[in-house]
């Protein structure tokens, strides 16, 4: 990055009183090779500022939700924009006339004019001075940067800085982090990236890196401040701002990159102005370490047309300019929950079940996001037996995003089932449905009676008498199962197997262990003829 230091004191146009003094405008020559809108979201004041580069003779005024509130007119050629710290003023670039106004954001009222003599493209506030980048009027190949005084009672407008960014004029950052911290990425040619330590009035470069090849037509710092993030052809590099060498791998998208903003999570927005792709290429959202976007929307989107809420709950993007589909009207776009990843469900059920018999649906959800542990699905059942829906127990999502859950039902018929996922703070919901159809069971049914006396000793013998029955005939030489759950153990005790009398009767003895409430348990499997069946009895065993 070759500079040259040049200091001017140039005068500017500023109000006293209620007059505005505003000073002839000398023609510039604008970096608008591709004119297109440009965003600039102020939540302080609730509003965000949309710049046309000449498109429209004003600058549009929208609420947080996309509504238009108003115009700032008279703002011919608008394009960089920036707020000072205290929210009160809106700064705009005019490339064409070489000024840049102050605008009140309480009024939308133009407050003061400065002349540059140069044409200004982008804005940013650092060390307490407004910043401009700038290409000559007279030498369009030199481009720099300069700032003005705007805090003195008489402002000033200085160039400091003049370097070979011979592709237009570099981009302006603010560090989120240091408020006395400038960021400037060339736009192609000798340019690259330029730290400037801009405690004084005069700026200081601390790093620079001029290894780029290509445009580099956007940029932006993180809310950390370490790194500054800028689209090169089809990735997205982290830059460390304390040697402005590569942070890691770069993130890859599917089209040319020409805007980027990242969100204070450090999610980020990519935007492509590739209005010739079929479909039109436009604004992705990616989370690094993820192998994939989030979400993909539309809109073609050039350099400063992207800007992140705070919380990360919006993104705007602003659409339109001069494109190779002609002029298109510039549209501002309000994309809510963009962090939140499109999700996908898939359900599989088996092919047919019968009556009675337990079957299980398996299920997926996907998405580029990871699942955090204890997200759910919600499960509901319509069959011939619940006509309206019946809510099931919600089924638990593994970290790999797959489910299950096992049902079996009385009646048959069609049988169908409705999942839905809520989605979370990384994920979008999502739905889905399977059925199949269920085979009435010709099997018999059973039922099991079981009888004793409901307190027993611990150490002595408890009897217990059982019937297994069924409507016709008693299942020949039917074994059940036996089983015992008290204070002795999380799991059930096997007391035994019985094989039942030709008259269904059955008698179990058992000696309890320990004191407190015991549950016998019953079970008959079925077999081929007749469905399964269970009872269960508590006594109550004292010392």
């Amino acid at each position: 990055m070759r500079l040259k230091k040049i200091t001017l004191a140039l005068s500017a146009g500023v109000l006293a009183g209620a007059a505005l003094t505003v000073l002839p405008a000398t023609q510039a020559v604008a970096d608008t090779a591709t004119p297109s809108p440009r965003i600039l979201l102020d939540e302080t004041n609730q509003h965000v500022y949309l710049s046309t580069e000449g498109q429209k003779p004003y600058v549009e005024v929208f609420d947080l939700d996309g509504n238009p509130v108003g115009t700032i007119d008279n703002q011919p050629s608008a394009t960089g924009m920036a707020l000072s710290p205290d929210s009160r003023t809106l700064y705009i670039a005019h490339a064409e006339q070489g000024t840049i106004s102050a605008v009140s954001t309480t009024t939308l009222q133009q407050t003061a004019l400065y002349q540059t003599d140069v044409a200004p493209e982008r804005l940013a506030f650092a060390g307490g001075r407004l910043w401009f980048s700038y290409r000559e009027i007279y030498s369009p190949a030199d481009s720099g940067i300069g700032s003005v005084d705007v805090r003195a009672q008489t402002p000033t407008v200085s160039r400091e800085w003049e370097g070979l960014w011979t592709a237009g004029a570099p981009n302006v950052l603010a560090d989120p982090a240091d408020p006395n911290k400038l960021v400037v990425t060339g736009d192609g040619g000798n340019g690259g990236l330029g730290v400037f330590d801009v405690t004084t009035s005069t700026p200081v470069l601390k790093e620079e890196n001029e290894n780029f090849s290509t445009l580099l037509y956007d940029a932006a710092v993180t809310a950390d401040g370490k790194d500054v993030v800028i689209p090169l052809g089809t990735s997205v590099q982290y830059y460390r701002l304390s040697d402005l060498q590569p942070d890691g791998p770069p993130l890859t998208v599917s089209d040319p990159a020409s805007a980027v903003a990242v969100a204070d999570d450090g999610t980020v927005a990519v935007g492509s102005f590739s209005y010739w792709s079929v479909p039109s290429a436009g604004v992705s959202v990616l989370v690094p370490g993820e192998s994939g976007p989030r979400r993909t929307y539309a809109p073609p989107v050039n350099g400063s047309g992207l800007a992140w809420s705070t919380d990360g709950t919006r993104l705007y993007a602003a659409s339109g300019g001069t494109t190779t589909q002609g002029e298109i009207d510039p549209v501002l776009n309000v994309f809510y929950g963009p962090e939140r990843g499109d999700t996908a469900m898939d359900l599989t059920a088996p092919s047919g079940a019968t009556s009675g018999t337990p079957f299980t649906v398996q299920g997926s959800l996907t998405s580029v996001a990871p699942f955090a542990a204890g997200q759910s699905v919600h499960v509901t059942r319509t069959d011939a037996a619940d006509l309206g829906g019946l809510a099931l127990p919600d089924a638990i999502v593994a970290p790999d995003g797959t489910f299950s859950f096992t049902d079996a039902v009385t009646a048959g018929g069609a049988v169908s089932y409705q999942v839905s996922y809520d989605g979370d703070a990384g994920h979008q919901p999502a739905q889905a449905s399977t059925s199949l159809t269920v085979t009435a069971d010709t099997k018999a049914d059973t039922t099991l009676y079981l009888a004793f006396e409901d307190r027993a000793k611990v150490g002595r013998k408890l009897k217990m008498d059982g019937r297994l029955s069924a409507v016709q005939s008693i299942p020949a030489g039917a074994i059940v199962t036996v089983t015992r759950q008290d204070g002795s153990g999380p799991v059930p005790a096997l007391i035994g197997r019985r094989t039942v009398a030709a008259d269904g009767t059955f008698q179990i003895a058992d000696v309890p262990v320990v004191a407190g409430p015991a549950v016998y348990t019953v079970t008959f499997s079925g077999d081929d003829a007749y469905n399964g069946s269970s009872v269960s009895q508590t006594v109550q065993v004292v010392a």
